[in-house]
């Protein structure tokens, strides 16, 4: 996921070989996955992209391998299926965000909602009258609206 690092590890055998061992990483992509020299990869944005590690030995033989990395897109997912709170109640809504480094926060999806129910960043959201309003869920660009009811 995005943000998120790995470490890659060459194995050169036989491992008490005299030979120098050279190794260069490289990225398919590396708006997608950096990798570092010393073969630490990092999640940029959702994609794929092909990690390449060539060996050199000192005798001037070299070879490469590949390994394919997937980065999944960055996605909230909610505590609790479905919210509901009484009419002058606060209910705490909760989520995660997978794939972002950002905080989730949250407010009313439209003016119309506002009348129906309010809500902090932090997710105490209080009925004002009877109805459903939309909440969006947000961290970042990472968004989820869904619907909470007022009874």
């Amino acid at each position: 996921k995005v943000g998120e690092t790995a470490k890659l590890t060459a194995v050169i055998t036989p491992e008490d070989t005299t030979d120098s061992k050279d190794l260069k990483y490289e990225s398919s992509d590396k708006a997608v996955a950096e990798v570092s020299d010393a073969g630490v990869v990092t999640a940029k944005a959702a994609g794929k992209a092909v990690i390449t590690v060539k060996v050199t030995l000192t005798n001037g033989e070299s070879t490469s391998l590949k390994t394919s990395v997937t980065v999944k897109k960055a996605y909230i997912k909610l505590k609790k299926a479905n919210y509901s709170v009484k009419k002058g109640k606060t209910v705490a809504l909760k989520a995660d965000v997978y794939g972002s480094t950002k905080k989730v926060n949250f407010k009313i999806a439209n003016k119309a909602g506002k009348k129906i129910a309010k809500v902090t960043k932090s997710g105490k959201l209080t009925g004002k009258k009877k109805g459903s309003v939309k909440v969006t869920a947000y961290a970042g660009k990472v968004k989820k609206t869904f619907k909470v009811k007022v009874k």
